[in-house]
């Protein structure tokens, strides 16, 4: 084999995982210690076992501020999300309406505690342990 022909062979190996992975909709991923979220007001004490008015609320503030890191076009209506709570449990959320304070609807049934994530996620979560 030549050199181009193992080139497009190493580059079709690393595109098909990740084509695949961008067509099951991976999803956006937030974590509340990352920086810009860690200090929010609704944010510090959320977790899994909060009530739902609170989970709520630090979901919208958590994508609020992704937004205006990433454009306010980054999160669209009908996309799920994981979010990771400070003590290391994680749910998902859909985006609803962003111009309403309930843009963000906890998915019933997603919520894990931080012991589930590490037996569920292994190593790929590592880095929210």
């Amino acid at each position: 084999m030549n050199a181009s022909v193992v080139r497009k062979l190493l580059l079709v190996t690393l595109m098909v995982p990740a084509t695949v992975m961008a067509a099951k909709g991976m999803g956006k991923v937030i974590n509340a210690a990352d920086r810009i979220y860690k200090d929010l007001a609704n944010v510090v004490d959320a977790s899994i076992g909060s009530d739902l008015g609170i989970r709520q609320a630090a979901m919208f503030q958590m994508v609020g501020a992704y937004r205006l890191s990433h454009g306010l076009a980054s999160v669209k209506r009908g996309e799920t999300i994981t979010f990771i709570w400070p003590d290391g449990s994680a749910e998902k959320g859909l985006a609803a309406d962003p111009f309403l304070t309930t843009g963000i609807e906890p998915i019933p049934g997603t919520q894990m505690t931080k012991k589930q994530m590490s037996l569920r996620c292994g190593s790929c979560h590592n880095q929210y342990k």
